[in-house]
């Protein structure tokens, strides 16, 4: 799929500069089917750049998604920084928790 999308994007990132060609000879021509077609392919021109910049952040965003491994996600995770409970061994049946550390 992204290289499907990667192709779509370079093909529309030359598609800007064919319509435009076509544009200027269009214009040459004063008739009023010329004046017609340059219109359709100045609305041709903006779709292309749409639809490039669409897929071309498509791909940058799947790229990036795919460098987040499960690892970097759990790093980010503050409850795996909280010191670990350790039940205090007092001999009494109603011994409290202890941070870290035995009583």
């Amino acid at each position: 799929m992204d290289a499907l999308l990667t192709i779509v994007a370079v093909l529309f990132n030359y598609a800007g500069p064919f319509f435009l060609k076509q544009i200027l000879e269009a214009i040459d021509n004063p008739s009023r089917e010329a004046r017609a077609r340059a219109y359709v392919y100045a609305l041709l021109t903006f779709l292309a750049s749409l639809i490039k910049v669409r897929a071309g952040s498509h791909v940058r965003l799947v790229a990036r998604g795919a460098l987040v491994s499960d690892n970097d996600i759990s790093l980010a995770d503050p409850s795996r920084y909280a010191p670990p409970v350790v039940w205090a061994s007092s001999g009494h049946k109603n011994a409290v928790p202890s941070h870290g550390r035995c009583l």
